[in-house]
């Protein structure tokens, strides 16, 4: 073996003891990172990085490196102390910041800082084999330096998200960290799943626990109607366990019954464990028949009002229908309007222009329940229709405006007639309102939407100097 060769198989043998070590990193840091963007991007990258110590490690064979007793030795070293670092760095990980949200974002720093390393390392090899004429090592260093390169990318994109996290659990007192959806939580459930599906095993604990392991305090204190109460909200699991228990000892037709009307399956697997910003993220992605899916469950089993009005936003014309249930159902203090029921019809009915097709369906429901007064109802039937597109009301002037310059003349006309109609957002007197034209040149979505419609004295003036062009004096 040559000289150039030597280095090029020194380079190659840091590179894999580096990736084995990374491996162990990404591991430690997945398990205790909570479901979402950034862990997906943790476990992808995990997959890259097997790949790429495989693929170095192909490349060493082809280059003889086996031959270099010395090299063999120092690797096993640097790679048992590797591995050393990564499995102490585990419970480290746990205890890292003051709060579990300050770990994950330093984790994702330090993940930053390994993804560099990384980056040299394959730039030096890749220069180094292309100056020594080794084109074949040369490719692959500039083929995982891609791959390394978009992963400090999705890391650097994922940091300001991280960063909110922390200020919401540790400024504003409202962590979202989830110890239940880390990655060794999901380990764990996954090797037992192996062994048994979560709904059998809830119902083999059940049938083998007391009351004190039961997701219900002072069970068997409780009567059968406080607990079939307490019932919905629980997970699939935490049902059967309740089931089976309850039918070994007391099995009360309240209890049991009500357990049979709440089970049944899951949009999807997993879902009981997830938290509302994971399943509105799925429901992003997913389909109308997803979505319906997912709020049928939720009004069965969960109730979770966050998930239900995602669930909405996916369904054609589900937000104006879920309005009105909501509204029917709904107290006075649902309603968007303070003190409603102190209100004379004239002062509501003043106050309806600006409100979303959603909110003016639950006033309408909430009004024909009780007072039924034509003032307010005749004033939210010619308030509602159909929006310009979907989720209309929920976007501000910059978003429509930037619709509207992307759009036709006839989407502006709806938007225009809408706007009028409905929201009629050109001041900014209100929050329900626009900001007005500022030194920016931010108007409000009727302003916007004229842009593209010349006004009558526009028109006019068009016409008479086509006149004029065709008549010259």
């Amino acid at each position: 073996m040559n000289a150039s060769q030597q280095k090029v198989v020194q380079y190659l043998n840091e590179a894999r003891l580096s990736e084995d070590a990374l491996v162990r990193v990404l591991q430690s840091q997945i398990a205790v990172t909570p479901r979402g963007s950034y862990r997906s991007g943790l476990e992808a990258h995990l997959s890259e990085t097997r790949e790429h110590a495989a693929r170095v490690g192909g490349r060493l064979e082809a280059l003889g490196q086996g031959s270099n007793p010395l090299m063999a030795v120092v690797g096993f070293w640097e790679n048992v102390i590797g591995q050393t670092v990564a499995l102490y760095k585990t419970p480290l990980d746990l205890l890292r910041g003051s709060g579990r949200e300050q770990k994950v974002l330093k984790n994702a720093k330090d993940a930053c800082a390994a993804e560099a390393l990384e980056i040299a390392t394959y730039t030096a090899i890749e220069r180094l084999a292309r100056s020594v004429g080794d084109d074949e090592t040369a490719s692959m260093a500039a083929s995982i330096l891609a791959d390394e390169e978009k992963m400090l990318q999705r890391i650097l994109r994922e940091i300001p998200k991280l960063t909110e996290a922390v200020v919401d659990a540790d400024v504003k007192g409202k962590p979202s960290y989830d110890v239940t959806a880390t990655g060794a939580a999901d380990a764990v459930r996954e090797a037992a799943e192996r062994e048994i599906p979560a709904a059998a095993e809830g119902a083999l604990t059940g049938a083998v626990a007391t009351a004190q392991d039961l997701p219900i305090a002072d069970y068997d204190k409780q009567t059968a109607h406080d607990i079939a109460a307490r019932l919905k909200g629980f997970s699939q699991r935490e049902l059967r366990i309740i089931g089976a228990y309850e039918a070994k000892h007391e099995n009360r037709r309240t209890i049991t019954d009500r357990i049979a009307k709440l089970t049944g399956d899951e949009p999807w697997p997993r879902y009981d464990e997830q938290n509302v910003d994971a399943i509105t993220t799925a429901l992003a992605d997913g389909d109308a028949d997803t979505a319906h899916k997912v709020r049928s469950y939720e009004r069965d089993h969960k109730d979770r009002r966050g998930v239900i009005d995602a669930a909405e936003r996916e369904i054609p014309g589900g937000a104006a229908a879920a309005g009105a249930l909501t509204g029917a159902a709904a107290t006075a203090q649902d309603l968007p309007i303070a003190d409603y029921d102190k209100q004379t019809a004239h002062d509501i009915a003043a106050k309806l222009k600006g409100f979303s097709q959603r909110e003016l369906r639950i006033i309408g429901a909430y009004e024909t329940k009780h007072e039924n007064r034509r003032t307010i109802t005749d004033r939210i039937a010619k308030l509602t229709g159909d929006e310009p597109w979907p989720r209309y009301d929920e976007q501000n002037v910059d978003a429509i405006t930037t619709a509207l310059a992307d759009g036709d003349a006839d989407t502006a006309h709806k938007v225009r007639s809408y706007e009028r109609d409905h929201k009629d957002r050109r001041g900014s007197s209100t929050p329900r309102t626009f900001t007005r034209a500022t030194s920016r040149g931010r108007v409000g979505a009727p302003a916007a939407a004229s842009l593209d419609h010349p006004s009558s004295t526009q028109r006019r003036g068009q016409s008479l100097q086509s006149r004029r062009n065709r008549f010259p004096a």
